[in-house]
């Protein structure tokens, strides 16, 4: 691997990260996030839903 190919790899990864970011910033403002209380309740929602 080139030293420029690892470079943009790099970029290409902080693109990414920035968007994930940017998405979930946007889901939150927009209300499509829950909230939870206590680990316990996160815990439940995560065993209740079906696995992908």
């Amino acid at each position: 691997m080139t030293e420029e190919f690892y470079h943009e790899l790099l970029e290409a990864q902080q693109k990414a990260v920035l968007a994930r970011i940017k998405a979930s910033l946007e889901d939150a403002h927009a209300g499509r996030v829950i909230r939870h209380d206590t680990v316990e309740s996160l815990m439940q929602r995560l065993d209740s839903e079906p696995a992908e």
